[in-house]
């Protein structure tokens, strides 16, 4: 089963789910309101598991920072109505109860529980879960960005199925989600880095990870594998012929070579099969970088999309926190806290 049709399986999941749990909102719920009965065990878990598959669709075409901004929404939403006006409601029907607040109410020794099955599914989910979901909004959103990669256009560097976190404070403070500078200081990406940015050749909130090869000014050509960065040939060393699994998961012929930056030095994979697609010879406007893949032959980059805005970068890739193999699932405990600044 392929990663498109897991996605589509739990995001018909979620939305029974949410149908199911809507309908007992709608029919049931009150019936149980009127006994004092409480809620089912596997109808408390709906909301969970609804917003659970759901947020897999989400991610999938978005981003993890839309995924939190859902669920902070979502339940911050829930949490304020509740304490607007729900909370009062249910409060009124136990007038002998002393609380002020949700968690006093619920703890009660005596009415506790017949408050909790006054109490909706949704509304305990928030309560329980909106406080730690709004610190993580609050992380992601200005601190750090989490990214999975998914292909092999940076290797050796970075492997398919890497899940690395981005120092988002790199570059300056942006607003989430629309990415907008809020506050910025002499943190500009520097040649070498790599960096996560908005896929600028589409409206879509697609994210790339790519290496900073050019700086607003510079002169970049790509021809016949070799880079030239301001009229100076990037000096390249052979260590090999290697087989890589490429996006298909066939193997393929690469050699692996270091290239010699001005100021980093790294590894890349070139296919001597491969043919360049595209002659680069440009200058980088003023407030764009141009990013290239480390694998030079099997990387959609500034090559086919031009160099990217300042606006459009979230961040500097920072270590890999945990790594999984796309063919076999399993964990690659040695790339668990590589350091990739």
């Amino acid at each position: 089963m392929d990663i498109f049709s897991i996605v589509l399986t739990l995001t018909t999941a979620g939305m029974i789910m949410l149908i199911m749990s809507t309908i007992d909102h709608a029919i049931y719920w009150p019936k149980r309101l009127s006994q004092n009965l409480p809620t089912p065990t596997w109808i408390e878990g709906l909301p969970y598991y609804s917003m659970l598959a759901l947020s897999t669709s989400v991610f999938y075409y978005t981003s993890a920072d839309h995924v939190i901004t859902l669920w902070a929404c979502v339940f911050g939403c829930i949490t304020l109505l509740d304490k607007l006006y729900f909370f009062k409601t249910r409060l009124s029907h136990f007038p002998n109860m002393k609380a002020s607040t949700y968690k006093q109410a619920s703890q009660d020794s005596q009415f506790g529980q017949d408050y909790l099955n006054q109490t909706s599914p949704w509304i305990k989910l928030s309560h329980e879960f909106f406080v730690s979901t709004f610190v993580l909004w609050l992380l992601i959103s200005f601190f750090v960005h989490p990214y999975r990669v998914p292909t092999g256009s940076l290797q050796p560097t970075i492997d398919p199925g890497d899940m690395l976190i981005a120092k988002k404070w790199s570059y300056g403070i942006r607003m989430p989600l629309s990415n907008h500078l809020i506050w910025s200081w002499n943190g500009q990406p520097k040649r070498g880095d790599i960096a996560i940015f908005s896929d600028p050749s589409t409206d879509s909130y697609r994210t790339l990870v790519k290496r900073v090869i050019g700086l607003p000014g510079d002169k970049i050509s790509y021809i016949d594998k070799q880079l030239t960065i301001n009229d100076q040939p990037v000096e390249v060393n052979s260590l090999g012929i290697e087989y890589n699994f490429d996006h298909a998961g066939q193997l393929e012929t690469v050699i692996r070579k270091v290239e010699s930056l001005p100021n980093k030095t790294h590894e890349i994979f070139v296919k001597p099969s491969a043919n360049d697609k595209q002659v680069i010879d440009l200058v980088v406007p003023d407030g764009h970088y141009f990013m290239m893949g480390d694998n030079r032959d099997a990387s959609s980059d500034s090559r086919y999309f031009g160099p990217v805005p300042f606006d459009k970068i979230g961040g500097q890739a920072w270590l890999i926190w945990m790594s999984i193999d796309p063919y076999s699932w399993k964990i690659r405990w040695d790339r668990i806290g590589i350091n990739l600044t």
